[in-house]
């Protein structure tokens, strides 16, 4: 690893450490200084399992906005013990009626229900799957069934559990099992079954049913499966020229396989056989579409000709796009041009197609034409409005237009119960909640309101919630409040000790987490620099 790769590092390292510092110091209102102490002594308590010690201090907290979470916490805590049992169910329904909070009532309510699931109390789990904010569990509602001794049937959603491939728990595939073995599954759900495997190229969720199969079905299936490893030998042994359901689905699924390793010779078998086939219209679009996606994924030349030989639906704007875009591939600016006005009028104007528009002229010879859009597009505070503005030698519109509000619409979310919930959280360093409460009022506010919340945000130091909402309101141009200067101090520390311009730090955090200091990406990326 070579010196800068080394301080880039060891920069995100020492921003994973510095991370719990507030970015910008709070202006939320300090009359919650001491409750929010106690809150964490409370909490701490009921970690610990002192009771008795979290029942004092709970007592201290009956006014204060998140008390209900400390309540939450303990009704898990009681429900993950193993007596716990259908009886308690009454302590969701109290939690509900004293706090009227749906999303931790919802989150309570299906905790519950995977507690008694996974201790295979059956009885319990039926009961709390009777509650309001319980979750439907296929699954989990076959074993309880099986277990409570009712008789076993291949009802709708036992079809579509045991068609479906994808990954189960252990007692699920048990559940399934014993289901199969109590009785034969539907003959139409084995071939549902089969056809799926080919659908998601997994053969092996085939291989356990073959046996259901009369001997020609059986050999049939089993061929598509050999076949997988040498598709073209078999598409072309004519094996398959019948024109009967499974030889069009085997036909489809070995074109598909053969198409990743060569995408050419696919298509043009795709070409050449499929009119010797009765597809329904969305089998055959939804193949030739992905073949034609292919090609242009790879940037074949090609792929502008395939993609073109579809006639695009007209609610599929990413083949219409990825037409313009084959065309740019082979600087085809005369198709640049006709495809971006095949676009929805709505997408033309955007700015990264009107700037390609402007490019296409240009390069057709049409440079006055192209400098007036160039002209146009620079005053935009874009990725493409800067390019544009290269183009015509113009400074970048970069303005800061701070977002103003008036006070009484201030001071009226300053008051909103959600967003005092949501601040209170991040001041006890519940961040996740507080994002999840500020989100959920973002839910049903319109563009005026969520200008506020962005404020408000900014005012409270919620950086992350100030970024988001402004997004959400289209204030693309609050810079100050969209691209704040968070934990300066330990950026230019940093950034000092490790030779790195610390703008670049602050543009990889910005894009990276949005200042979210404790979040983590399904990769495992952690932190602000998500490393």
């Amino acid at each position: 690893m070579n010196r800068s790769a080394v301080a880039h590092v060891a920069f995100g390292v020492s921003l994973l450490l510095v991370s719990t510092i507030s970015p910008i110091a709070h202006a939320a209102d300090v009359s919650y200084d001491s409750d929010r102490a106690v809150f964490l002594q409370a909490r701490a308590a009921l970690q610990s399992g002192n009771q008795s010690e979290f029942a004092k201090l709970r007592k201290q907290l009956d006014n204060y906005p998140i008390v209900e979470f400390l309540d939450y916490e303990q009704h898990r805590k009681f429900f993950a013990q193993p007596q716990a049992k259908a009886a308690d169910l009454k302590k969701i329904a109290d939690f509900h009626q004293r706090y009227q909070n749906s999303s931790l009532t919802r989150r309570l309510t299906q905790y519950v229900q995977s507690r008694f699931a996974r201790q295979e109390k059956w009885h319990d789990y039926t009961q709390a799957s009777n509650l309001e904010f319980s979750r439907e569990n296929p699954c989990r509602t076959l074993a309880s069934n099986l277990v409570k001794g009712t008789q076993p049937v291949w009802d709708e959603a036992a079809v579509t559990l045991w068609t479906a491939p994808g990954n189960r728990s252990e007692s699920c595939k048990d559940a399934l099992a014993k289901l199969e073995a109590s009785k034969v599954p539907p003959v139409s759900a084995i071939w549902t079954r089969v056809y799926r495997a080919m659908e998601d190229d997994k053969p092996t969720f085939a291989k356990p049913v073959l046996h259901y199969l009369s001997t020609k079905d059986r050999k049939r299936v089993q061929d598509w499966i050999d076949a997988l490893s040498s598709p073209e030998s078999f598409l072309n042994s004519g094996v398959l020229a019948k024109n009967t359901q499974l030889n069009r689905r085997m036909f489809v699924d070995l074109v598909l396989a053969w198409s990743k390793d060569d995408p050419v010779a696919a298509m043009n078998h795709w070409l050449e056989n499929h009119p010797k086939y009765g597809f329904y219209p969305d089998r055959y679009y939804d193949t030739h579409r992905l073949l034609a996606m292919r090609g242009a994924y790879r940037r074949l030349p090609e792929a502008y000709r395939w993609l073109n030989s579809l006639q695009a639906r007209d609610d599929d704007l990413e083949l219409k796009e990825w037409r313009v875009r084959a065309a740019l591939y082979a600087q085809d600016w005369l198709s640049v041009l006709k495809e971006i006005k095949r676009l929805p009028k709505q997408e033309q104007v955007e700015d990264h197609w009107a700037y390609w528009e402007a490019r296409a002229f240009e390069e057709s010879g049409h440079t006055d034409l192209a400098a007036t859009m160039f002209e146009q597009l620079s005053q935009l505070a874009t990725y493409y409005g800067f390019l544009a503005a290269d183009k015509v030698g113009k400074p970048y519109a970069i303005q800061d237009v701070p977002i103003v509000v008036a006070d009484k619409q201030l001071e009226a979310l300053a008051s909103d119960d959600r967003l005092i919930r949501a601040r209170e959280y991040y001041a006890v360093k519940l961040n996740s909640e507080g994002r999840r409460e500020w989100n959920n009022a973002m839910l049903n506010a319109d563009t005026e309101q969520l200008a506020t919340m962005a404020v408000l945000a900014e005012q409270w130091g919620l950086v992350d919630r100030a970024i988001f909402s402004a997004g959400k309101a289209e204030k693309k141009q609050a810079l100050s409040l969209r691209f704040p200067i968070a934990y300066l101090d330990a950026v230019e520390q940093q950034a000092q000790k490790n030779t790195i311009e610390p703008a670049w730090a602050f543009g990889v955090m910005r894009r990276e987490s949005a200042f979210i200091h404790d979040i983590v990406s399904s990769a495992g990326a952690v932190g602000l620099m998500q490393l």
